[in-house]
């Protein structure tokens, strides 16, 4: 009997240590600070950045897809796990984990909704029972198949990564899936969160390369997470007749450990996103932030902060010289601003607040013109100079966007939207105010809280070069659990957000699952962890078509997380129909179109801003505007060679003539024809 106690814990005690090695490890040196009691007033940040007037529509409504226990992320980290058949088929598959009942083992699922969202099909991909999750899938264009995988962990042996294949070809209907090949990790490493990606390849337009991403769970020597990458790739034929069974011998594939000498430095990437240049034929990159474990050890592979790696050819090799870090001066905040309400950190009241990053979990895309952009939690917080404690406000954590230039190789940062105050240091928009007397605070809490655990699940995707950016909100919880009875309908009840750009050029949020939304009743829904697809289908050229699924809890609290009840949740699809340039339709828009671009960008002295119609542009007008919406100066314009094309050139100075301070922002072109925005840096 004792023998047999003694097994069962030990089994027990391996489960625990497998399921505690899959979720992202908090930060221990992060210690929460109120800040409230600086404010006079405290107001949402949502009062004076969400848009009531964006026009939308739900396509499909939210449709429970299944119900499921298991009241975590049901996706994986920085991923999307929810894609659109663009060539062959006309559907949408999405992949989660989850349990069928409070007793069952997690598994990975897949879904398939047609065109008008009908699901199709829901089931287990596999046909054994072992515990898997955080999965990632990617469609091969031309058959419309669908490439899946996910991480498992049979208890007694290693770890490690499968992937299978949905034949939607045979028969144009999804549920046809392949037998499942195991990854194994070679001990000591285990690699698990695996993302899929599909990229351009070296043997031509008629080809694809596959990317399998997954990182290592297993700690170094010395005891610390590394979270290095395995990149698994290879090329596969993109015609009707591939032969998808290839992926499923693992000779076909190559690896390339890139990180694995970080282990030795205990220097750890955290955030890490990985995308491909679509348009920039074997550009891929790396992007994410970096933590020393045990300090500077000297000769440190890559600076603490923001980084990102570029590879030019496929992945297939990751030189030093395309490695880059953003640091501030000796620290490695994202940027600083000053510390004009005084909050004050353990007895100290520092001038100056590092906004630098809180949440680890985010995608990234590349534009068309080959910047990297990726959405980001940001925190305002002091570093203890002795003890190396960072204090950070726990009611102000905004969303941020971070863009990595390809032209000056710099980073920028824009908050998500712009915040109510605007900080002069730095030129960043901040979520405070001084106006007369009162000190305003704007609380924003862009994350479900600590009682789902996770810090962030947000994605980017885009369409015609605009940004939507999607992300689970509590700043309304919070304010009920802070007391303020107007917000007391929402005390259990985060947001869902989408974010995009205006005709402005600035962000702008839709309450997605706001319970007052006048296109659906959230009333009875707790919407956490949205997963959106990374390509928004153009209805037309205002309109695009935004596929995502959403943990809608029974529950608020992770269960899982020992934080609620046991009483599951839905997970839940839906289409929005969303108006991404934010003003009504010209009939005679399509006619008008004007194009503009200014060089260079970003720009340190003068740059020269060029635009074009296909109407001649008469009496054309040029105005600068800050990241606020501030109107700056206005430029004179000259006409080209052509009545349909202008220019003007600026030189960083307001109508004054006085220089502005470095930072993002905003030109408008309007004539009696057209009008146009577009958005720039000045970083000297």
């Amino acid at each position: 009997m004792y023998r047999k106690t003694s097994i069962l814990i030990s089994f027990l005690l391996l489960t625990f240590c497998l399921f505690a090695g899959e979720l992202q490890e908090p930060d221990r040196k992060l210690i929460p600070v109120s800040g409230l009691d600086r404010g006079t007033i405290i107001l949402p940040y949502t009062d004076e950045t969400h848009s009531d007037w964006i026009d939308y529509e739900f396509v499909v409504e939210p449709t429970t897809v299944m119900t499921s226990y298991y009241d975590y992320m049901p996706g994986g980290y920085s991923n999307y796990p929810i894609q659109r058949q663009l060539e062959n088929g006309s559907g949408t598959y999405l992949t989660f984990h989850a349990t069928d009942s409070p007793t069952s083992t997690r598994r990975q699922y897949w879904a398939y909704y047609d065109e008008n969202g009908n699901l199709q099909g829901c089931d287990e991909i596999s046909t054994y029972n072992e515990l898997q999750g955080y999965g990632d899938l990617v469609l091969h264009p031309a058959t419309g198949n669908c490439i899946a995988s996910w991480h498992e962990i049979p208890i007694g042996s290693n770890t490690g990564c499968t992937i299978c294949y949905d034949d939607y070809a045979l028969l144009n209907i999804p549920g046809f899936w392949s037998s499942v090949t195991f990854i194994t990790s070679p001990l000591p490493d285990e690699y698990l969160w695996p993302r899929l990606y599909t990229g351009p390849s070296p043997n031509g337009n008629d080809w694809i390369r596959i990317y399998h991403i997954s990182q290592n769970i297993n700690p170094n020597s010395h005891g610390y997470p590394c979270d290095d990458v395995r990149i698994m790739y290879m090329d596969i034929e993109n015609t009707v007749t591939a032969d998808l069974t290839q992926i499923l011998n693992l000779d076909n594939w190559t690896t390339v450990t890139p990180m694995y000498s970080w282990r030795e430095k205990s220097c750890r990437p955290r955030s890490l996103s990985f995308t491909t240049d679509q348009n920039t034929p074997g550009k891929v990159s790396m992007i994410g932030y970096c933590v020393w474990n045990k300090g500077d050890l000297g000769d440190m592979p890559v600076d603490q902060g923001l980084f990102v790696w570029e590879s030019f050819d496929y992945g297939e090799t990751w030189d030093n010289t395309n490695l880059h870090s953003h640091n501030q001066g000796s620290g490695h905040a994202f940027y600083q601003v000053e510390n004009t309400p005084q909050f004050e950190f353990n007895g100290v009241v520092p001038d100056y607040l590092d906004v630098d990053i809180f949440g680890y979990n985010n995608t990234a895309l590349y534009d068309d013109n080959g910047n990297l952009h990726t959405t980001l939690l940001a925190n305002y917080s002091y570093t203890d100079p002795e003890t190396k404690y960072r204090y950070y406000l726990e009611y102000f954590l905004p969303q941020i966007e971070s863009v990595w230039w390809s032209d000056n190789s710099e980073f920028s940062f824009e908050e998500i939207p712009h915040l109510p105050g605007n900080d002069v240091f730095s030129g960043q928009s901040v979520p405070w105010k001084i106006t007369g007397n009162d000190t305003i605070l704007y609380v924003v809490v862009a994350y479900p809280g600590g009682s789902y655990g996770d810090k962030q699940s947000n994605t980017i995707s885009t369409i015609n070069s605009e940004y939507l950016h999607c992300w689970s909100d509590a700043t309304y919880a919070t304010l009920a659990q802070l007391g303020y009875t107007n917000y007391a309908e929402y005390l259990e009840h985060p947001i869902i957000y989408l974010a995009g750009r205006g005709c402005w050029g600035t962000y702008k949020l839709l309450e997605l699952t706001d319970i007052n939304n006048p296109n659906f009743d959230f009333s009875n829904q707790i919407t956490v962890y949205p997963y959106m697809a990374d390509y928004i289908e153009c209805s037309d050229y205002l309109w695009g078509k935004v596929y995502l699924y959403y943990l809608d809890d029974n529950s608020y609290g992770s269960y899982i997380l020992g934080q609620g009840d046991n009483t599951g949740g839905n997970i839940n699809y839906c289409i929005v129909n969303i108006n991404l340039y934010f003003y009504g339709i010209d009939e005679d828009f399509e006619s008008s179109k004007v194009y503009s671009t200014n060089r260079p960008n970003p720009f340190s002295a003068n740059t020269h801003i060029s635009f074009s119609s296909s109407k001649p542009l008469r009496e054309a007008s040029v105005k600068i505007y800050n990241a606020k919406g501030q109107f700056i100066t206005t430029l004179e314009s000259h006409e080209g060679d052509s009545p349909t094309e202008s220019y003007a050139t600026w030189n960083g100075k307001d109508m004054s003539g006085n220089d502005v301070a470095n930072g993002i922002y905003f030109y408008k072109v309007t004539s009696p024809e057209v009008s146009h925005t577009g958005k720039m840096l000045l970083a000297r």
